[in-house]
């Protein structure tokens, strides 16, 4: 039989590793979505830069 302080030490391990890994997750989809609208913000903006030019 284990003790049950280190089989308590490696629970709180494990759920802490699922929290980091949880966070990065989300933190990663986060940055994800802001880079597709910031291509997306970057594209209107240069089309709307190119129709100027030839408006020109």
């Amino acid at each position: 039989m284990q003790n049950p302080c280190a089989l308590y030490k490696a629970l709180t391990f494990f759920l802490f590793l699922l929290l980091l890994e949880y966070l990065h997750l989300r933190c990663h989809c986060l940055a994800l979505s802001h880079s597709l609208i910031s291509s997306i913000n970057n594209c209107l903006s240069h089309n709307q830069k190119s129709t100027k030019i030839h408006t020109r």
